[in-house]
């Protein structure tokens, strides 16, 4: 009876191996972590055209003085609310990395448009308080993808997202208040 060789050590083996394969786990890895990322954007991208949206539909507020608020689409006045920075706002909460201050996140698109009836952008009304109620009109977000990629590379190959929300404007009904009492006795 004669026993098999015992088979040669392959000292180093291991090493080569893990060095061929590291390279492609790591392009795997990469890709799936930044896959991951932009879902995550394009998710907190979608709430935060939302809360424009919401912000736009009610066109316009009245303040403690009793006086009308009409929200624009943006507005350099920093007390008055507006889309732009309803979305900005949102977007910084959420850990979007923002420069300045007041926080402005670089490269931010926000576009507000009312829609016909056949969902077509129409060129009038351009602000939220111009429209009437039940009026349909899109917001539409673009965050170019160096402010929020993970690293460099680009795997996905991508310039950035862009997000359009459907809303409809819930402007009150103009009424008339009539001011003059009926006259009524109670005794007749």
């Amino acid at each position: 009876m004669r026993l098999s060789q015992r088979p040669r050590p392959r000292h180093g083996a291991a090493v080569v191996e893990f060095a061929v394969i590291m390279p492609v786990l790591m392009v795997f890895l990469l890709g799936t972590w930044e896959l991951g990322r932009l879902v995550q954007v394009y998710a907190i991208m979608s709430h935060a055209a939302r809360e424009g949206a919401r912000i736009a539909a009610q066109g316009q507020i009245i303040n403690l003085t009793g006086a009308y608020t009409k929200f624009l689409v943006s507005d350099s006045n920093a007390n008055n609310p507006d889309v732009t920075k309803a979305v900005q706002n949102y977007l910084v909460g959420t850990g979007i990395r923002t420069t300045g201050t007041p926080a402005t996140i670089p490269g931010l698109t926000v576009a507000f448009t009312y829609l016909d009836n056949a969902g077509n952008p129409v060129s009038s009304p351009t602000q939220p308080w111009q429209g009437t109620k039940g009026q349909r009109f899109r917001v539409t977000v673009y965050l170019p993808y160096t402010t929020f990629r993970i690293s460099t590379t680009n795997l996905c190959n991508i310039t950035g997202i862009q997000v359009s929300v459907d809303w409809v404007s819930m402007i009150d009904d103009p009424f008339q208040l009539n001011t003059t009492l009926p006259s009524w006795n109670p005794l007749s």
